[in-house]
């Protein structure tokens, strides 16, 4: 059963809750974002700069330590057994996609159901699908979008297969559609990508990876954020820091990447690790509190957590932000490979990588990816 982003939207409320995340620096035993790495990699050298005072390198490597009132869904002294939740208890997970004699798993995708509306037969031959929008904070969905839809894992240097409007009080559309819906043809590839460009005051850059194509009457389902919501969410993360420069601002130039940790069934995964590599070093993409310092961070139930130092099974998301971006033509060869990694099982002493994925990242944008595990065992 596939899981929609909507479990992002929690991840921003909390954030946006009386300062709940901004609340690690005082604590002598926190992880002090205690993300990244994949078990025994993680850290680095400082990039970026800063607005004031001193800044440096933090560690992005597993801390074996817990700060007190931390969540032990999301922290231990060790790194688990990666689970599941069944019926309330932790059970283990579904890796059929990587053990079976099936292929191995590609990317999961998002979508919400509903009764499709009726249209004409699309461009692969197969009946009008519908994209909707919705918001990353309230699930609602957006009117008057513009999107691109793209075949495959790919939207740099690609042609969408289909572009449109979602429907709303500006653009109108079709009756059959609600607003913040559009029709588009069914593609040939069974996984898509696609891009809702910004609007002002309304919608910032959003890039989604990984939506599977799901049969009729399902809806497809993409997300937007707020230009104010882009910027809380990316100050919540970066306040988890103990030392980012007080009253920091996302800077110009950088993106956010995310992604659920879950399992061949699309369940979130405890226990987890994420790392984002930069493939000019073949390290983790270093971690610092510089004011374009990179900065992980993994969640609890609810809110952007830096006591967390694995994921969560309730809301496995791992987020990152200030990435340099590779969308254009001077970066497009830098390339970044996002991982995650774990303890598949009690034999595994360390963790082993489970999904690997080449991934794009765009300046001023959130990019979303949607992923099975992949590497095979």
């Amino acid at each position: 059963m596939q899981r929609p982003l909507r479990l992002l939207g929690l991840v921003l409320v909390g954030a946006m809750a009386a300062g709940v995340v901004a609340c690690s620096g005082g604590d002598d035993d926190s992880p002090k974002g205690g993300t990244g790495g994949s078990g025994a990699t993680g850290g680095g050298s400082s990039t970026g700069g800063t607005s004031g005072g001193t800044c440096g390198p933090v560690s992005a490597e597993f801390p074996g330590k817990c700060a007190l009132g931390a969540d032990s869904l999301c922290c231990d002294t060790t790194l688990p057994v990666l689970t599941v939740t069944k019926s309330g208890q932790q059970v283990a997970p579904d890796w059929s996609c990587i053990t079976g004699a099936g292929g191995a798993g590609g990317a999961a995708g998002s979508g919400a159901g509903g009764a499709a509306g009726s249209g004409a037969a699309g461009a692969a031959g197969g009946p009008q699908r519908i994209f909707v929008v919705k918001d990353f904070l309230t699930g609602n969905a957006v009117p008057d979008l513009d999107v691109d839809l793209y075949e495959g894992d790919h939207i740099y240097g690609q042609t969408p297969f289909a572009s449109g409007t979602t429907k709303g009080p500006e653009s109108g559309g079709p009756a059959e559609l609600n607003d913040g819906e559009l029709f588009f043809p069914t593609p040939a590839a069974s996984v898509i990508a696609y891009h809702v460009h910004a609007k002002p005051n309304v919608a910032k850059e959003f890039y989604g990876f990984g939506d599977r194509m799901f049969a009729p009457p399902r809806r497809i389902e993409g997300t937007t954020i707020r230009p104010s919501d882009y910027a809380t969410l990316a100050t919540a993360v970066a306040n988890a820091y103990p030392g980012t420069t007080p009253g920091w601002t996302p800077p110009a130039g950088y993106g956010i990447v995310a992604a659920p940790i879950r399992d061949c069934d699309d369940d979130d995964l405890r226990g987890a690790r994420f790392v984002l590599v930069d493939g000019d070093t073949g390290k983790p993409l270093p971690a610092g509190n510089c004011d374009t310092d990179a900065r992980y961070i993994y969640s609890d139930a609810d809110v952007p957590q830096p006591k967390c130092t694995f994921s969560h099974p309730k809301q496995s998301l791992g987020v990152v932000i200030n990435v340099p971006p590779n969308t254009d033509a001077a970066t497009a060869a830098h390339k970044y490979k996002l991982q995650f990694w774990g303890r598949i099982s009690e034999s595994d002493a360390e963790p082993v990588l489970f999904m690997e994925q080449e991934v794009e990242v765009f300046a001023d944008a959130v990019t979303v990816y949607q992923l099975l595990p992949n590497v095979r065992r």
